[in-house]
């Protein structure tokens, strides 16, 4: 099965989604954490693919660009 997943969505959609992630990326960072007592162990990995996600989002695909 592949993993990587295409999807068309409109510019509204898209806007809506980066939103979105910057929220969860926000509402990650910010959340309260006993460093003893980690529910959340992969924080920073999360991170890291929620931005990674958020600059795909953000800048025009290449075939929206060659236009």
């Amino acid at each position: 099965m592949d993993a990587n997943v295409k999807l068309e969505i409109t510019d509204a959609q898209r806007d809506l989604l980066v939103e979105g992630l910057r929220f969860v990326r926000s509402a990650r960072k910010l959340a309260f954490r006993d460093k003893f007592n980690n529910p959340y162990p992969n924080t920073g990995v999360e991170l890291t693919e929620v931005s990674a996600l958020l600059e795909r989002l953000a800048r025009p695909a290449k075939s929206e660009a060659a236009k």
